[in-house]
């Protein structure tokens, strides 16, 4: 597998031109994967695992409008249930901490590391949800889930609490 890694260099606020800026640094590259520092237009970044649970690890990004964590959280826990819970609330707490989604990916609940279960944590928080109840989605009951994000609602909560003097 070939993954390519972008480093654009320079940021336009029109998505389009720096998918175009992109796609001529890739000129005659060819690969399986493309990790791109943005996705349409939106910033994102990418945490490994327990790197979510320190603040420090997002610390002076402002403006990131999806956190991606890929994670393998092996618990020593006789059960799923609280690994879990806790990182529901640490995921839910980043969310709302610094403005934007949090996407958890991780193993079935089922998988094994040296006789050690995994949390099966995967779920998505959500700094500004609908309703009260909608704060984090998740785990899943199928082994894919989608989740709509929505940007508009994120950039209104963002200028809501810029506008009370809140970061």
């Amino acid at each position: 597998m070939k993954i390519l890694l972008v480093q654009p260099p320079h940021w336009s606020p029109d998505g389009h031109a720096n998918f175009d800026a992109v796609e001529a640094l890739l000129g005659g590259f060819s690969g399986d994967v493309v990790l791109l520092p943005e996705l349409a237009g939106r910033r994102l970044h990418v945490l490994l695992c327990a790197d979510l649970w320190y603040s420090a690890s997002l610390a002076g990004r402002d403006g990131l409008d999806a956190v991606l964590v890929p994670a393998f959280s092996v618990t020593r826990w006789d059960g799923p249930a609280p690994a879990r819970t806790l990182w529901q609330h640490m995921s839910v707490a980043r969310a709302y901490e610094f403005m934007t989604y949090v996407a958890v990916s991780d193993w079935h609940h089922e998988t094994t590391y040296h006789g050690h279960p995994c949390a099966g944590v995967t779920g998505l928080a959500n700094p500004c949800p609908r309703t009260h109840d909608g704060f984090f989605t998740g785990p899943p009951d199928a082994p894919v889930s989608v989740h709509e994000l929505d940007f508009g609602r994120l950039d209104a909560f963002r200028s809501d609490r810029a506008d009370r003097g809140f970061r």
